[in-house]
């Protein structure tokens, strides 16, 4: 029909769906169904015309997928920079610097506050209980001596820098 805006379920996920209908929610009234492979996005009462309003909201919805894993992307890279930093002070000078886990942690905490605010809500609990089990592992084994300080925080912070959504397969948006 005329009315409907069929997405492919590989693509675009029901969160961010209703995320983009929720924001429309003055402009239109849109119904989302499934079916077979596909949302079906059904608009009604378009305050600026049909067309232009299922253009619109398909373009937001690309831009939102789009955000999402840009931050997840951005996170995995700084999780790969750190490593390859640590790795190569550690050899070199057998320390793990304190100033870039820091570093790291700060700009993982803006992007983390973005990606769980936005658009992984529903991943925040199990991301906060794995960050809150790994970090009390994490000191009991520095508390054993099996491994130093610096390995400890190092394992807390790239906990801490990985998406939920990658590691929580109950739950897949």
């Amino acid at each position: 029909m005329k009315n409907e805006l069929y997405l492919n379920q590989e693509l675009y996920s029901k969160k961010m769906i209703r995320e983009a209908i929720y924001v429309y929610k003055g402009l239109a009234k849109i119904l989302v169904l499934k079916e077979e492979q596909y949302w079906v996005c059904k608009f009604d009462d378009c305050i600026y015309g049909l067309e232009r309003t299922k253009k619109e909201f398909e373009n937001y919805l690309i831009q939102l997928e789009f955000i999402m894993i840009l931050c997840e992307t951005l996170l995995i890279s700084l999780i790969g920079i750190l490593g390859f930093y640590v790795t190569v002070t550690d050899f070199q000078q057998g320390i793990i610097q304190n100033k870039r886990l820091l570093q790291a942690f700060m700009i993982g905490f803006v992007l983390n506050l973005f990606y769980y605010g936005l658009f992984a809500k529903e991943f925040f609990q199990v991301y906060a209980i794995n960050f809150c089990v790994i970090t009390i592992l994490s000191v009991c084994l520095y508390a054993m001596h099996f491994w130093a300080a610096g390995d400890s925080k190092l394992f807390i912070v790239m906990t801490f820098l990985f998406p939920a959504r990658f590691y929580d397969f109950g739950k897949q948006m």
